[in-house]
């Protein structure tokens, strides 16, 4: 009873072994279906034991019924794509796509060799773990260090496998590598506008000096 109950702790007292007691024994002469007083009576503890385990496990069934569900993925998503040599199997493209959410996708497109249905398997794989909440680190350590022996083989193969590769490009991304510095030092130099009125002709270098030919005005004249 005490183990349905899920008691802590039991103490069991012998019939008058202490002055005051829980439960008290009456006369033998009185009926033995009578001879417990208790302030909850049999029934109602027999009710009590056992609609118990049925309502603590109609509890931990609730708990249970949690399921991850994966975000929606949203029309417009922005990333980057980057190219991959896999050994014998040509080339390898890997796309890295976010939302306001963080990443969101990772799918890859295989050159004219390849297998493309296990790459694809595996990109929705990743994509479908990741927007249902999954931790992107934790999915990264599990694709990242695969081996291939068709990339191992290959000295001009940098990555490990199809696999590893999602792994780093994954990498390439969360570090920031997926930001383009643009040299804008090489832009277009000033110009000089022709100061006659009405005209508004650059002025171009000739002869050490400058002249608009759209006037014919020198600026050393």
């Amino acid at each position: 009873l005490a183990y349905r109950l899920d008691c802590k702790g039991i103490t069991i007292f012998r019939d008058k072994s202490r002055g005051t007691q829980v439960l008290q024994v009456e006369g033998r002469k009185k009926s033995k279906e009578k001879n417990v007083k208790v302030g909850i009576g049999r029934k109602e503890i027999k009710k009590r034991v056992k609609s118990y385990p049925e309502e603590k496990s109609k509890e931990e069934g609730k708990e249970k019924e949690v399921k991850l569900k994966p975000r929606p993925r949203p029309e417009v998503t922005r990333g980057i794509t980057k190219k991959y040599k896999i050994g014998g199997c040509g080339k390898l493209y890997v796309t890295v796509n976010s939302d306001e959410n963080g990443i969101c996708e990772v799918f890859i497109n295989t050159g004219e060799e390849g297998c493309t249905a296990l790459t694809e398997a595996v990109g929705r794989l990743i994509s479908i773990a990741i927007r249902s909440g999954i931790d992107i680190e934790s999915v990264k350590k599990q694709v990242k260090g695969i081996r291939c022996i068709t990339c191992i083989a290959d000295a001009e193969t940098h990555v490990l496998s199809c696999p590893d590769a999602m792994g780093k490009a994954i990498d390439f991304y969360l570090k920031g590598s997926n930001k383009f510095d643009l040299d804008i030092t090489s832009g277009p130099r000033s110009i000089m506008i022709c100061p006659e009125d009405g005209c508004g002709g650059i002025m171009e270098p000739e002869g050490g000096c400058y002249v608009c030919r759209n006037c014919g005005y020198s600026k050393c004249s």
